[in-house]
């Protein structure tokens, strides 16, 4: 019936003389009490969905907290999520041109978006389906219809997850001690990349462009990908390791501080000690100090 709605909700079609509900933003029914001002949010995360009412209600529901972007099938979300490298993706499964399974397969097996949370969306809820998921990668797996605030936590849980991580690989390259297991292929793009600029510690001019070239990759395309790693930039993450290297040759007392940093690729003596007390907020003189009499005191 229609009695429980107001007067202004309803329209009389006159060309069949049927009398019928008004429709309005899916959003407003669902989440009446919901905040919809979109935020400026550096978490972005890649909703890929066939279905175009269910894609905008998905952006709607998500961009109050975080950067939304879209795409209708797999094809183009698996183009789109090389291009952003957003810290999460949200994908339908049965999609035309590439399906869910696929897309997850493709996304976890390049090395740039490798390590991108991926969680599928999908109507059928047979257990066989939940496996292909896993098996393709997928790190969870959500039924249709879903209850928005739970797709919500999920959303939160595997960005908190992805945070910690990051800060792990970004705490191990300042040389503190991790014991957490690392992807092994992101493991092995970081050596790749720290072997790279350890070979050319030497050269000063060495750069993230020069990084980009020896991996075969876009400049944007490292940046996205050891910022979603470490939390640091290319220029950063050369620089933390040059830095890494310089306190390990400091250990050697036989070495001045200008022969360590003339190793390290710093031709300007000032810069670098500017650089390594903003790194372990002490200079490189007072670093060597504090270790030798720590070994000492061993």
């Amino acid at each position: 019936g229609k009695d429980h709605f107001k007067s202004e909700q309803l329209f009389a079609n006159e060309a069949e003389g049927i009398t019928s509900v008004r429709e309005e933003s899916a959003l407003n029914r669902f989440l009446p009490s919901r905040n919809k001002k979109k935020i400026d949010s550096e978490t972005c995360i890649l909703i890929i969905e066939d279905n175009p009412d269910v894609n905008q209600y998905l952006v709607a529901l998500l961009e109050t907290s975080y950067r939304v972007e879209s795409a209708l099938n797999g094809k183009e979300g698996f183009v789109k999520a090389v291009e952003l490298i957003p810290d999460l993706i949200i994908s339908d499964v049965m999609m035309p041109e590439m399906d869910g399974f696929e897309l997850c397969k493709k996304v976890k097996a390049n090395i740039l978006t490798t390590n991108i949370p991926v969680i599928l969306l999908t109507a059928k809820s047979a257990d066989q389906y939940k496996l292909m998921g896993i098996q393709t990668g997928a790190d969870d797996y959500i039924s249709k219809p879903f209850d928005p605030d739970y797709l919500i936590e999920k959303v939160q849980k595997l960005l908190e997850s992805k945070t910690k991580l990051k800060k792990q690989y970004s705490k191990s390259i300042r040389l503190d001690p991790s014991d957490i297991e690392i992807e092994a292929s992101d493991e092995i793009f970081l050596k790749k990349c720290i072997s790279i600029i350890e070979k050319n510690l030497q050269n000063e001019g060495f750069s993230a462009e020069t990084l980009a070239a020896f991996l075969n990759l876009s400049n944007s395309s490292l940046y996205r990908k050891l910022k979603s790693l470490t939390n640091l930039s290319s220029a950063e993450f050369i620089r933390n390791i040059r830095i890494k290297r310089a306190a390990q040759l400091l250990q050697d007392k036989n070495k001045t501080v200008s022969e360590v940093a003339y190793e390290v690729g710093f031709n300007d003596i000032k810069n670098f000690r500017e650089v390594f007390q903003k790194h372990f907020n002490c200079t490189p003189t007072e670093f060597r100090k504090n270790n030798m009499d720590k070994s000492e005191l061993d």
